[in-house]
């Protein structure tokens, strides 16, 4: 069964006036919001959509019947206008009724469908009511009805909560979470650390797993996400690149690791470290750091921030320059031929060149440029190394992050002392490069840094497939 939305092409004008501009997108099963300033074209599409307007030019097909069957979408589209009026002199069964009629439902079915929306969007006891009686709240609410009328296979509504208070918010979600699936796919798995680090597993839009980290730590708390399902980059000592490379990640995938955990509200900082490159799916982590800061979104500051790459030079220069979210260069090894045993992209974008496109722009000001450097015993660990680091770094307004090494099965690669990790960031800063030893978190459950995979249940799914 189709139940995908397809978009090609899309143009609309309003004479001179061109609100939408070849548009494409394809909006499959789920829940979708769509994002903008005011006239950025959301609620012409949306009318576009509903068959309450022609486009210009361009395709679109709802569950496989072309927009230009109109008869045929209206049987399975249910719309809510932005600014919703309905015949004022009726009261509010009449009103349902007559719309229930040209929705083609029979006596019997208008009076149970009738009765049970009306209950469920709390106006059972005004029925009777006029609609010019009605409040703005209780005239939402009544479009929120009629749009569910002939229980449509598609529902599409232009801000359908303005105007009702928070109980009313939560009805209207709990209504359409009934029938539809909301956008919040919840986590298939939760496993909680001794030290409170919270991993959660999910099942992508595409049939795919990823894991997604909790961290709490007193008035602060800081989520992983992922941003690939596995990786292509193949670090050593990372189980998500032992994994392979499965797919990238939607921006709905992203996002919904973000909204869909316990308490999202508690969130203080996220950091795109989780499985995969986030700068080999840049585009779409591009558009969910967008959702993030932009003020139409959840208006968070670039500082909360932080994106951890590999270093794709060409991705990282459009990152730099169109963004200014804090950053994070894994470097773990200042020598190349060392760093290429570890990381098999020292090949294509060695370090020395990653470090020499950054000292193009300015890291001084509020955005922070840090290197992560996971300490392994007797591999990168020695005096000469960290030499090599301040020699390399010398220049750039960066700071140092020392990570433990968790061990990994297959691979001949040890950790070393925590004495060790302290002696060796003492020397760093002790020689001008400012460096902290992150804190482990989640081992126990896996949660802890390059432990993270999903390999079997991905093995699982490819088999299936």
């Amino acid at each position: 069964m189709n139940n995908s939305i397809e978009i090609k092409n899309l143009n609309k004008f309003y004479g001179k006036k061109q609100a939408l501009y070849d548009v494409n997108l394809s909006i499959h099963q789920g829940m979708f919001g769509l994002l903008g300033r005011n006239g950025a074209g959301k609620t012409t599409l949306m009318k576009t959509l509903a068959t309450l307007l022609q486009k210009k030019d361009g395709e679109i097909t709802v569950c496989g019947v072309p927009i230009e069957n109109a008869k045929e979408i209206r049987k399975i589209i249910g719309y809510l206008p932005q600014e919703f009026s309905m015949y004022p002199s009726m009261n509010v069964v009449e009103a349902m009724e007559y719309l229930a009629i040209l929705s083609g439902l029979s006596g019997a079915e208008r009076k149970e469908r009738i009765n049970a929306l009306l209950k469920k969007v709390n106006l059972t006891e005004h029925r009777n009511k006029k609609v010019k009686a009605l409040s703005g709240g209780m005239k939402r609410r009544l479009g929120i009805a009629q749009a569910l009328l002939n229980n449509p296979k598609v529902l599409i509504v232009d801000e359908p909560t303005a105007g009702l208070d928070p109980e009313e918010r939560v009805r209207f979600r709990n209504l359409l979470s009934e029938k539809y699936e909301i956008g919040c796919s919840l986590p298939v798995e939760t496993m909680r650390s001794c030290d409170g680090t919270v991993k959660y597993l999910y099942k992508t839009l595409d049939g795919n797993y990823v894991e997604t980290v909790y961290i709490p730590d007193g008035d602060r708390a800081t989520l992983c996400v992922s941003s690939q399902v596995g990786c292509k980059m193949g670090c050593l000592f990372c189980e998500t690149g032992k994994q392979g490379f499965s797919g990238n990640l939607r921006t709905a995938d992203i996002m919904n690791q973000i909204y869909s955990i316990e308490k999202p509200e508690t969130l203080t900082n996220i950091v795109f470290m989780g499985q995969g490159e986030p700068f080999d799916n840049l585009d779409n982590v591009m558009k969910a750091l967008d959702i993030l800061t932009a003020d139409y979104g959840y208006a968070w500051s670039p500082k909360r921030i932080t994106v951890s790459t590999v270093g794709l030079k060409k991705n990282l220069k459009r990152f730099i320059e169109e963004s200014e979210y804090h950053l994070a260069i894994s470097l773990h090894n200042p020598f190349h031929e060392q760093r290429l045993a570890l990381m098999p992209a020292e090949k294509q974008f060695a370090i020395a060149d990653i470090v020499s496109l950054l000292k193009n722009y300015d890291f001084s000001h509020q955005r922070r440029l840090s290197f992560e450097y996971i300490v392994f015993d007797g591999v990168n660990d020695s005096k000469g190394h960290a030499d090599a680091l301040l020699k390399l770094l010398r220049g750039l307004e960066c700071r140092g992050n020392l990570i433990r090494f968790h061990k990994i099965p297959e691979v001949g690669l040890n950790g070393v002392s925590d004495e060790r990790m302290v002696e060796f960031r003492d020397y760093l800063t002790g020689h001008g490069l400012f460096t902290t030893v992150r804190a482990s978190r989640g081992q126990d459950i896996y949660a802890a840094c390059g432990l993270l995979t999903t390999a079997k249940l991905q093995g699982k799914c490819e088999h299936k497939n």
